[in-house]
């Protein structure tokens, strides 16, 4: 039950963030997608081939996912 209510809890936190723009630090990066984390905790995906480990780049929030959300790179 408290599981489930952590889920609720962090779902609504990401969509109250989406179709803004957040500063993320890239910490990993395989197969064509970079993850990292906000200034506010959100974990982010974002497609990238470029290399980006250990950058902090602008993205736009794009969609809630299960436990994180999908970003574009504004460039």
């Amino acid at each position: 039950m408290l599981h489930d209510l952590s889920k609720q809890k962090m779902h609504h936190f990401q969509t109250e963030h989406l179709n803004t723009v957040r500063t993320v630090l890239i910490e990993t990066q395989y197969g064509g997608v970079a993850k990292g984390h906000t200034d506010n905790y959100i974990k982010v995906h974002i497609k990238s081939e470029n290399q980006l480990t250990n950058k902090i780049i602008s993205v736009s929030m794009v969609e809630s996912k299960s436990g994180y959300v999908d970003g574009k790179r504004i460039e």
